[in-house]
């Protein structure tokens, strides 16, 4: 049975025979709440177009055109983000960033030989 560890922005799952660090679920939440800001304000843009001052609609586009990417960058980077893999059968360390699965992405790989120590730590 794995047993998970929380790290200050990160999960370690460790097994018998790996050890994972990934992305933690929580730091989802502030990516999210951007969306729906800028969601939002497109929502209210496009639905009072005609009736809502001019001013409060260029706030309302700037905010939508400032959360929108940056939401999706945080998404984007949560969801796919960048893990350690360590396996003992492999005998190595192995960092990703890759993109949902399809095989873009950078993979470094270091074998256990060239690493000095590891060490998982709890925040407190």
């Amino acid at each position: 049975m794995a047993e998970r560890i929380p790290l200050q922005r990160a999960v370690a799952v460790i097994g018998d025979d790996s050890v994972a660090i990934r992305r933690s679920r929580a730091q989802l939440v502030a990516p999210l709440i951007q969306l729906a800001l800028a969601v939002g304000s497109v929502v209210l843009i496009i639905a009072f177009l005609d009736t809502l001052p001019f001013a409060l609609l260029m706030v309302l586009l700037v905010v939508a055109l400032l959360m929108g990417p940056i939401a999706t960058l945080g998404l984007v980077y949560n969801v796919i983000g960048r893990s350690v893999l360590l396996e003992r059968q492999k005998q190595s360390v192995r960092w990703q960033q890759g993109l949902l699965g399809l095989g873009i992405g950078t993979d470094e790989l270091v074998p256990f030989w060239r690493i000095d120590h590891i060490a998982v730590l709890l925040d407190k």
